[in-house]
């Protein structure tokens, strides 16, 4: 997201990049030995712009500060940097720092605003570009643009609608800001909410919750994370049929976590008595499969558990 709204902002001449600073080059995955360059840096390198890596702002802050004022700017635009800069480093510009962030601040302070905005089941989020403070994502607010959310949105359709957002908004907002044209507006600190980092374990279905909070977790982790559950004690990535309108998530009656029906899904009770339709399973060790495929190989019948955790052995005694 951030290399194409470089991409962006460098295609346009009222703007010039005097440099990036961007994380330092990684494997492509924890077993592969291939180290990458980020994608803006690959974009920056093509286009003949400087790159800076550095592993902390904080640590590296008085490396930096010379490095900077060599290569004077107006103003820094941070997206998605992923750490907190330290105010030595955001006040070298006569302009300082404004920050791009994927939500209607404050609302959604942190590291997953998108995300959190599927898991709580939000109607419509956006993007805020703020003015750079020391406490993270609290700075004045200079411009905000709304995006809707779709019931059948993923947390990737809805970041590539975001983005198409703000590809249009970007030039203009920083035309604005750079002919002070934006007046800030300072966030109501007691609306403030905070999301953290998303992590694996998070994707861990609890069906207890209800059908609405667990399709929100479904929406957000899609495609990655991931949420998952647990068949005979063994880790099972499931897919939900978005398609399928909650008017048809019938009263079920059942037992959270329990098989009611089985046809092309595996309909599986909820803690609001609803029953979600199972579309895609993906064993542990084992090839995605359909439901249906599923239902075949796995025996699976109504009257039979998924599990939070490796519960299974004990919950079969308490259901004996």
């Amino acid at each position: 997201m951030a290399a194409r709204i470089l991409e962006t902002i460098i295609r346009d001449e009222r703007f010039e990049v005097g440099y990036t600073v961007t994380r330092k080059d990684k494997p492509r995955s924890a077993r592969d030995r291939i180290v990458l360059p980020s994608p803006v840096k690959k974009l920056s390198l093509d286009n003949m712009i400087p790159v800076y890596e550095p592993e902390s702002l904080r640590k590296e802050a008085e490396n930096l500060i010379p490095l900077f004022r060599d290569s004077p700017v107006d103003f820094h635009l941070v997206f998605a940097y992923g750490q907190i800069i330290p105010a030595s480093l955001f006040q070298i510009p006569p302009m300082e720092a404004v920050n791009l962030h994927g939500s209607l601040l404050p609302l959604l302070r942190g590291a997953s605003p998108i995300e959190h905005a599927l898991i709580h089941g939000f109607t419509k989020t956006g993007w805020t570009m703020q003015k750079i403070a020391e406490k993270m994502d609290a700075g004045d607010v200079l411009a905000s643009s709304e995006v809707e959310i779709l019931r059948d949105d993923t947390r990737d359709s809805l970041a590539e609608r975001m983005l198409g957002n703000l590809e249009k908004n970007i030039l203009p907002w920083l035309k604005a800001y750079a002919h002070h044209e934006l007046q800030p507006i300072a966030q109501r600190e007691e609306n403030a909410t905070y999301c953290g980092k998303i992590t694996t374990e998070m994707g861990n279905l609890n069906w207890q919750n209800s059908s609405g909070d667990i399709i929100n977790l479904y929406r957000a982790f899609t495609p990655k994370p991931g949420v998952f559950t647990f068949w005979n004690n063994k880790k099972v990535k499931i897919s939900f049929a978005l398609s399928v309108p909650a008017s048809e998530y019938f009263p079920a009656g059942g037992k959270p976590g329990e098989i009611l029906r089985v046809d092309q899904y595996l309909w599986v009770c909820t803690g609001d008595g609803k029953a979600l339709p199972v579309s895609q399973l993906h064993p542990e060790g084992k090839k995605p499969m359909t439901a249906r495929d599923f239902i075949n190989g796995y025996g699976a019948t109504p009257g039979q558990f998924f599990h939070y955790r490796n519960e299974g052995k004990r919950e079969n005694r308490n259901e004996e």
